[in-house]
């Protein structure tokens, strides 16, 4: 099967302590909910190695990485990024 996007959310200890597997749950979940689930794939992968900056969602073919990702922010991800197509970007630095 050929997926159009595939998002990988990091499933190393670090970010599974910090709630990784309800992130994926929450992917899986609303691509399937909005029809999306045959054409984006979510792919649970080890440590990245950037434990803290997680939990990590990277999304190809883009390369777009996000950090510090939460359940919530699933939503957002979904609707703005993998359906419309607007990159999302945040920063933690302080201003």
């Amino acid at each position: 099967m050929m997926y159009h996007s595939h998002v990988l959310v990091c499933a190393g200890t670090g970010c599974t302590s910090s709630n990784s597997l309800q992130i994926i749950e929450n992917f899986q979940r609303l691509l399937a909910e909005k029809g999306y689930d045959k054409e984006i794939q979510v792919i649970r992968t080890g440590c990245f190695g950037l434990c803290a900056a997680g939990p990590i969602v990277v999304v190809y073919p883009a390369g777009v990485y996000y950090s510090h990702v939460t359940p919530d922010d699933v939503e957002e991800i979904v609707n703005e990024h993998l359906i419309k197509g607007c990159l999302l970007y945040t920063s933690d630095a302080a201003d």
